[in-house]
């Protein structure tokens, strides 16, 4: 798919690059991620990113503000095949901080979960975050996520006394129609 789920979405372009790695230096942002990514790690991503949408039509979207230009990204990638619940998909998001708590994310996120059930046939695509992360997880309740206590895990690539080691985890399944 190369058009868009939403007004508020559109797929990454080349020239964008700069808006991402600057979102991805960010250590508001980075604070959450488990922390910043350095030019390489940018490069990389955004390269994934690019090829993924190009050759499945979904993976993670530059989320535009009410002027047109990108302030984050936000879809759905596979996740790590580190973490306990791999294989999976996994909703994703990520907001430059001066966006937080304007409902990109919420606004965003439903057609693009809605296009992983429906047109990428998924089965179920799960969610997680920091313990302390609250903002988080008060989206993930509003989308709809159910709560999978059973599923929480100590984040692999983060020390054992890492404040964000202790992750949350949400499913969601094929919504029955």
């Amino acid at each position: 798919m190369t058009g868009s789920l939403h007004p508020r979405l559109r797929v990454w372009r080349d020239e964008d690059f700069p808006i991402f790695r600057t979102l991805h230096n960010d250590v508001d942002v980075g604070y959450w991620l488990g922390g910043v990514l350095g030019e390489d790690q940018a490069r990389a991503a955004f390269s994934r990113i690019l090829g993924r949408i190009d050759s499945h039509g979904w993976g993670m979207w530059a989320v535009l503000d009410d002027d047109g230009a990108p302030v984050g990204a936000a879809g759905l990638q596979p996740a790590r095949d580190n973490l306990p619940f791999a294989p999976a998909i996994e909703a994703a998001w990520r907001l430059r901080r001066s966006a937080w708590g304007r409902g990109y994310i919420t606004d965003v996120m439903r057609p693009i979960l809605a296009d992983g059930f429906e047109r990428a046939g998924l089965d179920e695509i799960v969610a997680f975050t920091s313990a302390p992360n609250l903002r988080s997880q008060a989206v993930m309740d509003r989308l709809g996520f159910e709560r999978d206590p059973a599923g929480d895990f100590d984040h692999p690539v983060l020390a054992a006394e890492h404040p964000l080691r202790r992750h949350i985890f949400y499913r969601m399944g094929r919504p029955i129609v």
